[in-house]
C-alpha cells in the first residue's frame, strides 16, 4: 500500500512538471509595443548652428529604447509671416510636444499655446533670458535649455592672446536675435572697465555691411559679432573686410570659427538639441510635468580657435597653451 502511494505521488509530480513545460513552450511570448509620439520643431532660420541643434534633437529622441518618434521640422527661413504660419501648424496639428529653437520661436509658441488654452508641452532651447518673455520656472507646460554667454571671459582670453588690443568694434543687429541690446551693453561695460575704447555699429541686413562698417573696421583693432542672425548671415562679407584691413574677428557662435572667425566661446550647438531631447523624453515617456523640470544648461564652454587666423595675427603659441591649462580649447 505504501509503495502504491509513493507511485501515485511521483506520477502527480511528473504530470505537473510536464504541464509546466508544455505551458512554457506553447504560450506565445507577449510583445509590448513601443509608445509613439509626434513632435514638432520650430526653427527661425536656415543656419548651420540651428540645423545641428535640430538634428541632434531628432537623433537623441530616436535613440530612445522605450518609444518611437516622428519629428516634423518647420523652418521660418528668416520670414516672420512664414514663422507665424508654421507656429499655428505646430499648435493646431495635434503634436504631443513642441520644441522651439531660440527666442523668437519660443515666444510665438508660448503665446499661441496660451491663447488656445493648450496643455501641449513646450520645450525651448538656446534662450538666454526666458524670464523677459514671462517664462519662469513655474510657468505651466514649459521647460527648456538655457543659453549662457560669458562675454567677460571671452574678451579676457582674447586680450591674453592679443595684448595690444585697445579699440573694440561690435557689429550687430538690434533685432537679429535674443536680447542683443542687453548683450551689447554687457560687452560695452566689460571693454570700458578695461580702459579700452568701444564702438557699436548697428546693421539691419547683410547688404548694409560694406557701407556701414568699412570705415569703423579700419579704425578698430578687433571686430566682434554676437549670436546675431543678421551679422552671422553677413559673416563672409565681414571677414573679407577684416582680412583686407588685417583685423581679427571674434564671434558668438562656434560655427563662425569654421568659416574664418578667429575665436568663439560657447557650447557645442549639438548639446542644445541633446539636452532638449532628454527633457522631451522625460515628459512624454515618464509623464513628468514640464513645469516641475528645472531649466537646464547645455554643457561646458569651449574656446574654439581658427589656426590660420591665429597665425595670421601672430598669436604666440605660449599664450594659447597658458589658456589651455585652465580652459577647454579646440583649434581647427
Amino acid at each position: 500500500m505504501k509503495n502504491r502511494y509513493i507511485f501515485i505521488t511521483l506520477a502527480l509530480v511528473v504530470a505537473c512538471c510536464a504541464i509546466v513545460v508544455f505551458m512554457q513552450n506553447s504560450t506565445p511570448e507577449l510583445k509590448t509595443e513601443k509608445s509613439h509620439f509626434k513632435v514638432a520643431i520650430l526653427s527661425p532660420a536656415v543656419h548651420p548652428s540651428l540645423e545641428k541643434i535640430a538634428k541632434a534633437y531628432s537623433r537623441t529622441l530616436n535613440d530612445s529604447p522605450n518609444a518611437s518618434y516622428s519629428v516634423t521640422i518647420f523652418n521660418g527661413a528668416g520670414d516672420g509671416q512664414r514663422m507665424a504660419l508654421f507656429a499655428n501648424k505646430c499648435v493646431n496639428d495635434d503634436f504631443d510636444a513642441i520644441f522651439t529653437i531660440g527666442t523668437g520661436a519660443t515666444l510665438l509658441i508660448k503665446n499661441l499655446l496660451f491663447k488656445h488654452a493648450s496643455t501641449t508641452p513646450q520645450i525651448f532651447t538656446a534662450v538666454s533670458h526666458p524670464e523677459t518673455m514671462g517664462i519662469t520656472q513655474a510657468a505651466a507646460h514649459v521647460t527648456g535649455i538655457l543659453e549662457e554667454n560669458d562675454f567677460d571671459l571671452h574678451i579676457d582670453l582674447v586680450c591674453k592672446m592679443l595684448p595690444a588690443l585697445k579699440r573694440f568694434l561690435l557689429i550687430y543687429c538690434p533685432t537679429g536675435g535674443s536680447n542683443l541690446e542687453q548683450d551689447k551693453e554687457l560687452v560695452e561695460r566689460k571693454v570700458s572697465s578695461m580702459g579700452h575704447l568701444f564702438k557699436a555699429v548697428a546693421i539691419f541686413s547683410p547688404a548694409e555691411i560694406p557701407t556701414k562698417t568699412t570705415e569703423a573696421i579700419k579704425q578698430s583693432d578687433i571686430v566682434m559679432i554676437l549670436k546675431d542672425n543678421v551679422a552671422v548671415s553677413g559673416l563672409d562679407g565681414l571677414l573679407k573686410l577684416c582680412n583686407r584691413f588685417e583685423k581679427p574677428l571674434i564671434a558668438g557662435d562656434l560655427d563662425s570659427v569654421n568659416r574664418g572667425a578667429l575665436s568663439a566661446l560657447g557650447v557645442d550647438e549639438e548639446q542644445f538639441g541633446i539636452e532638449g531631447a532628454r527633457l522631451t523624453r522625460q515628459i512624454l515617456e515618464k509623464g513628468s510635468k514640464p513645469e516641475r523640470l528645472p531649466f537646464a544648461h547645455a554643457g561646458r564652454f569651449v574656446l574654439k580657435l581658427n589656426g590660420e587666423q591665429c597665425a595670421r595675427h601672430h598669436i604666440d603659441a605660449k599664450n594659447i597653451e597658458s589658456i589651455r591649462a585652465k580652459y577647454t580649447v579646440e583649434t581647427i
